[in-house]
């Protein structure tokens, strides 16, 4: 799927986050989170939205060093503050060393993209946790398939859908279309 679609459904997760939960921190920032969650699974991508917002025109083998060295920071802030970072730093450290549709788009990712989301703030864990599965349903849907249970290969697919066709585009805007009315209806 594309970065639109991604984040369409990231922002329709943030709102159905919001509905299932009393939040203390600014809506806007639970909705963000989600967003962000969504696309962050293609952050070892250099076509994706993500990696244009976070990147920009970093060349791939530069970028493998700065993700790898940011994972390396976090894991020695573990030392001195808690398991976040640890995880935090396992997840940046396991993208430069996997390809595009591996590590990242796991059951695994979610489980550590989930546990770093509660360890800032328990209200990120649900809006995280949506977006960023809503990811990997979304590109279950494609052709290519995601590797859910890494670091086995096996791929699993539900559809062939090609990323850019028109039922990308359509997944994408009826999300969008009801994360609006949603937000409006709250």
């Amino acid at each position: 799927m594309n970065g639109g679609t991604h984040a369409a459904l990231g922002f329709a997760s943030g709102v159905a986050a919001l509905s299932l939960q009393e939040a203390e921190v600014y809506e806007g920032f639970v909705v963000l989170s989600a967003i962000f969650a969504s696309l962050l699974p293609d952050l070892d991508e250099e076509n994706s939205m993500i990696y244009g917002y976070t990147m920009g025109k970093v060349s791939p083998n530069v970028r493998r060093y700065l993700v790898g060295g940011l994972g390396a920071v976090c894991m020695l802030l573990a030392a001195f503050f808690s398991g976040p970072f640890f995880m935090a730093g396992a997840f940046l450290l396991a993208i430069p060393f996997t390809g595009h549709r591996r590590f990242t788009h796991s059951l695994l990712a979610l489980a550590m993209v989930t546990y770093i989301a509660d360890s800032i703030h328990p209200d990120f864990k649900i809006p995280v946790m949506l977006g960023y599965l809503s990811h990997l349903l979304a590109d279950s849907l494609t052709v290519s398939g995601v590797p859910w249970l890494w670091p086995m290969t096996k791929t699993f697919r539900f559809a062939k859908l090609k990323t850019g066709g028109v039922p990308d585009f359509l997944i994408g805007y009826i999300a969008l279309f009801y994360a609006l009315i949603e937000w409006y209806r709250m």
